[in-house]
């Protein structure tokens, strides 16, 4: 997480202290409400005696205690102060809104439902003011953390050290499970210095260097831990069940109960992702065993997904799903419900009255800046969609998973056609088996189209897909526009971009004339055929794409002669073209790293895998997962794609599926020409420019090539095992690990891949292994083992198998299945199975 920026702010604390020093203690009238904290004897001798524990111990965990106490004696000193808490009253116990901290290191962390499998040396929660008292007598918090709990977290350090990595992935990780939040707070202590931090997703910033012994730096973390449950969105909460992770929404007049299976990174959209619980108007939202019957037993009835756009864009998600499904519903295209901005969280005109400070504040219409180091500005939206469908991983064997692919094709042209390109087409937003829930909500009809079932005259009629995730997407005509700054963002997700787009410098394309020949004259042949005719019924539109393709087939010819006689520095010799636009072809080729990716790790059932051919799998599996946006891409994913030979794509193929090879090696061919000689794109003043090629050329060609296929004879359809892919040896074992090249973490313009650790990615120093922990004292040894037992014996701890069953079983199509295959699918992007 080091690769994650934070501007320093060197106002920071100064920052802070303004939004307090002018409120006046209730306790001690002459002084600051800051003031009046530092000058607390107990804050005072807290720190001492963190201070002291420091100098004396060569470990973290004799720091732990200190480190929380300090901290939760300013946040006492807090309430007392500002008159949250008046302790001569009799219900004083029983005030809520008190931030207490914590050392979970002693408990599972409950609700970790995005894999993480990682927790802060401190985490604070809000909880009533008896559990602050009770944590300041010794009794340590003894009940599990929840994830979507946490307020704030901290990092302690033995040593100064230069890395800040832990603290930004601990932030990172709260933030991504609590979706109300609008900004999280963190620390990082050492010997000498105290680090803070503030995680929003418009940016992350620090305060710098602090001295560890001073006061104020402390102060201001506990404090803006307040602000930031303060700042939370109260339309959105969190509601403790044992049996699933749910949160409600309130939406116009409607109480929404989800189950949230996945949340985007941050800095940046933080999109987070929730199935919406199919509850019965008949009952209420507080029928708790009624609510997880529903969740266990009813297919959800609708996705929702809550996220931080970046104001610049010209048009949001919802927007672009309505505009192209204006006419009617586009076949394959997620269906829109409800959209709304966020709401203004209450405390906002409060804090923003309070403050003239550079510290992110909320602004109109919940906007949050980044306030130094950066210009983004983000708007909190919530869009409900009612289309669902399940992963590509779901696929039941290769021919399914091809048809899924060729109608996500087909879809995307659809979508180019309403001026719309999608500029994100990946793993996780192509799914199969949709289910659209708009009857007897929405009027609109459904658009004809020809899908892949009808062309192959099978009795369903729709498309296998559904396409989601416009976050993304524009308008043509706004990203041909010289105006509009975004248009040359480079979008996708790494395993599965473009290389023209990925790749900073050029990538040779070498002249194969035979080949692009080859194919235009197979699609010649073909296109009486019934299947061509279904597939594409425009007669007009063919015969241009044809005449087109004759004009690059010859080029392509020519260039292949003077290849032969041309200095290094010719344009014969071509290459990819780094400073272009997204274009409609990048969309294309992001499909067949999809295929390829699908094929190669499909595990046909009751097969297993020499270990030849699991190590060849592996090294270009681990090619494709440390891909990056922004690395140069030849010795990379290239190998199969610009140089690709079907020998090679065969060996990564199970020898039951390498009969798919010359698709794939087809499918290469076609995107392997220099396309950006010939594409009529605003830019393009190319001599070789083809006015009358379509810029959708290589749907009309992608679809050709998989129709082609399924006019074979005798093609494998073995059946896939959808509950685990073939296995990867992990990446340090295929000879070929090389430390330097990890995912993608970020930049404004990278969208970031979120693969499930695994034994090929360095893990989080903290995890739920009880038992794993630093210096312990063992007087405390048998206390705390009660405690660890206790916790233990509790079965919504227990392994995934034994937790469905305390969960209860999943019918099929509930939504708790669909939960079990969103996280049965992160299994393709690890090692292992």
């Amino acid at each position: 997480m080091d690769t994650i920026p934070a501007d320093v702010d060197a106002e920071y604390v100064q920052n802070a202290k303004h939004l307090y020093e002018h409120i006046t203690s209730v306790k001690a009238a002459q002084k600051s409400l800051w003031e009046a904290i530092g000058d607390e004897p107990g804050v005072k001798a807290a720190l001492a005696t963190l201070l002291n524990t420091i100098a004396t111990s060569d470990t973290e965990g004799p720091r732990y205690a200190p480190a929380v106490r300090l901290c939760n004696l300013i946040s006492q000193a807090y309430v007392l102060h500002s008159g949250h808490v008046v302790e001569s009253q009799e219900n004083a116990s029983d005030v809520g809104d008190i931030v207490v901290f914590t050392n979970p290191w002693t408990q599972p962390t409950k609700g970790d439902y995005l894999g993480i499998d990682t927790k802060a040396d401190v985490i604070s929660f809000v909880a009533d003011y008896a559990k602050l008292r009770t944590a300041l007598m010794g009794v340590a918090y003894c009940a599990a953390m929840y994830w979507q709990h946490g307020l704030s977290v901290g990092d302690l350090k033995t040593a100064n050290e230069k890395s800040k990595g832990q603290v930004k992935g601990y932030a990172v990780a709260l933030k991504r499970y609590r979706p109300d939040l609008t900004e999280v707070h963190a620390f990082q202590a050492e010997k000498d210095w105290l680090y803070l931090f503030t995680l929003s997703p418009a940016g992350m910033w620090s305060s710098g260097a602090l001295p560890v012994h001073e006061l104020d730096g402390w102060i201001a973390y506990v404090l803006l831990a307040y602000r930031s449950h303060a700042l939370r969105d109260e339309t959105i909460r969190c509601v403790d069940m044992e049996r699933f992770v749910r949160w409600d929404l309130e939406l116009g007049n409607r109480t929404l109960v989800l189950a949230p299976f996945e949340a985007g990174d941050v800095p940046g959209r933080n999109s987070w992702v929730a199935m919406e619980v199919d509850v019965p108007t008949s009952i209420t939202v507080h029928d708790e065993d009624r609510v997880r019957k529903a969740f266990l037993e009813l297919p959800p009835a609708g996705v929702v997904k809550v996220s931080w756009q970046d104001t610049r864009r010209l048009v949001r998600e919802g927007q672009l799903l309505e505009e192209a499904h204006a006419d009617g519903w586009i076949p394959g295209l997620v269906r829109p419900g409800d959209y709304h901005p966020g709401p203004i969280p209450a405390a906002q005109a409060t804090a923003a009255s309070a403050s003239a400070s550079n510290l992110p504040l909320i602004g109109s219409g919940v906007l949050i800046t980044a306030p130094v180091g950066s210009n983004i500005e983000r708007q909190k939206t919530v869009l409900e969609l009612r289309s669902i469908g399940q992963p590509l991983s779901r696929c039941t064997d290769p021919l399914h998973f091809i048809k899924v692919i060729y109608d996500a094709i087909e879809t995307h042209l659809h979508l180019w056609e309403k001026g719309i390109l999608h500029r994100d087409i990946s793993w996780g937003n192509v799914l199969c088996n949709p289910i659209h829930r708009t009857d007897g909500v929405d009027p609109r009809q459904v658009l004809d189209r020809p899908c892949i079932a009808r062309i192959l005259g099978e009795d369903l009629k729709d498309p296998y897909v559904l396409l989601t995730d416009l976050d993304h997407a524009g308008r043509w005509k706004d990203l041909i526009s010289e105006s509009y700054k975004p248009r040359i963002h480079r979008t996708g997700t790494p395993l599965f971009v473009s290389s023209e787009l990925s790749s900073p410098i050029p990538i040779p394309l070498p002249a194969r004339a035979a080949g692009i020949m080859g194919l235009r004259d197979a699609f010649k042949s073909l296109e009486g055929d019934a299947f061509f005719r279904e597939a594409f019924p425009d007669a007009e539109a063919n015969n241009a794409f044809l005449s087109s393709l004759d004009i690059v087939v010859q080029s392509e010819i020519d260039r292949n002669y003077l290849v032969m006689f041309a200095a290094e520095d010719s344009p014969a010799h071509a290459t990819t073209n780094p400073q272009l636009r997204h274009l409609p072809r990048h969309d294309v080729e992001s499909f067949y790293w999809i295929l390829l990716w699908g094929l190669t790790r499909g595990n046909p059932l009751d097969e297993v895998d020499g270990d030849e051919a699991t190590k060849k799998l592996s090294i270009f599996a681990w090619k494709m997962i440390r891909h990056t946006i922004g690395e140069d891409d030849s010795d990379l994913r290239q190998p199969y794609m610009e140089h690709l030979r079907q020998k090679k794509t065969a060996g990564i193929l199970h020898v039951r599926l390498q009969f798919y090879a010359t698709m794939l090696h087809n499918i290469a061919i076609y995107l392997s020409v220099p396309w950006h000689l010939y594409e009529p794109y605003p830019e393009n003043r190319h001599a070789g420019r083809v006015p009358t090629l379509p810029l959708e050329h290589a749907h009309h060609a992608v679809r050709r090539i998989i129709l082609m296929m399924f006019l074979e004879n005798d093609k494998p359809v073995p059946k896939f095992n959808v509950e685990r892919p073939r296995f990867l040896l992990p990446e340090a074992e295929t000879g070929k690990h090389t430390p330097g090249n990890t995912p993608a973490t970020g930049g404004a313009t990278a969208k970031r891949s979120n693969p499930p650790r695994s034994e090929g990615r360095q893990a989080a120093k903290r995890t739920k292994q009880l038992f794993e922990r630093e210096s312990r004292d063992e007087d405390q040894e048998e206390e705390r083992r009660l405690d660890e037992e206790a916790l233990v014996e509790d079965p919504s701890f227990k392994l995934p198998g034994e937790y469905k069953k305390f969960r209860g079983t999943a019918l099929p199509g509930s939504a708790a299945q669909r939960f079990d295959w969103n996280w049965n699918d992160r299994r393709w992007f690890g090692s292992g199975h």
